[in-house]
């Protein structure tokens, strides 16, 4: 069904005008629902020390990613019925933005969390 990558990402901007790098936020039909998949991250742990993920993120700006929330949520939330999270941020992140933004179905949680035993 999804047939093609999408990239999502709340919080990643053009350095330069501040313009989206991709789309906030898709909205997808199924079974008569229409859920949303919002994707957002944080600014990479030890970007000083990357030379590789600076070289990556050459001419992009990671924003605040609570910020990023409360800009793009309200017309994700007026678009869909069921609101799910991609998330690229720390656990102890997520319990935040769960605890912020109450419309948030479903948070997937991906990339930056410990593993554990």
């Amino acid at each position: 069904m999804l047939g093609s990558l999408l990239t999502l990402a709340y919080a990643v901007v053009d350095a330069e005008t501040g313009q989206p790098f991709a789309k906030p936020y898709v909205v997808l039909p199924l079974r008569g629902l229409r859920f949303g998949f919002l994707g957002v991250t944080r600014q990479p742990r030890f970007l000083d020390q990357r030379p590789d993920l600076q070289a990556q993120l050459r001419g992009l700006r990671v924003d605040n990613p609570f910020e990023a929330i409360e800009k793009h949520l309200p017309a994700a939330k007026t678009a869909c019925d069921v609101l799910v999270l991609l998330s690229y941020m720390m656990h102890e992140d997520n319990l935040e933005v769960a605890r912020r933004f109450p419309g948030i179905t479903l948070i997937l949680e991906g990339g930056n969390a410990p593993m554990k035993g």
